[in-house]
């Protein structure tokens, strides 16, 4: 008798760990549920401004990197779509009076590089690393990139 009593009171405390379980998941899922509700990231919508990190032409010191030219800046940005050709004429227009005419912007994939050429290459779109380069070393840089494009054909970006 006395081990049908513990039984049965194992069993009833059994149940009500298993309600209070069941409470407890049910409450999980639903939070995850809300969080999937979130509005998505902004993807490629254009904003009103974007944060530009100048950077210097060359790399410099024992780790190679392009050195930060002043502090990370909002740049006006009057375009309906974020795209490279958008970026790039954005940062020619604001520092137009700190840089030279034979100037062209250059955006980078970090503070170490590379260049890039495809809105896919660039990792972050909150802060874009920009260097300005003469345009002949430019057109340099362009034809090395069309040769190496001739030699990776299977390395192509699908958002362009």
């Amino acid at each position: 008798m006395l081990r049908a009593l513990t039984s049965n009171r194992a069993d009833h405390v059994l149940a009500c760990n298993m309600a209070e379980w069941r409470q407890f998941a049910n409450k999980q899922r639903q939070k995850r549920a809300a969080k999937g509700k979130r509005p998505a990231r902004e993807s490629v919508e254009a904003k009103d401004e974007i944060i530009v990190q100048r950077m210097s032409s060359e790399v410099t010191g024992k780790q190679q990197k392009y050195t930060r030219i002043g502090p990370r800046e909002f740049v006006p940005f009057e375009f309906d779509e974020i795209t490279f050709d958008n970026i790039v004429e954005a940062c020619q227009k604001y520092f137009a009076a700190q840089i030279d005419k034979d100037m062209v912007c250059d955006i980078l994939a970090g503070e170490r590089g590379p260049s890039c050429k495809k809105m896919c290459q660039i990792p972050d779109h909150k802060v874009f690393y920009v260097r300005f380069i003469k345009m002949s070393d430019a057109e340099v840089s362009n034809d090395q990139d069309e040769e190496e494009r001739g030699e990776e054909t299977h390395k192509v970006c699908d958002n362009t």
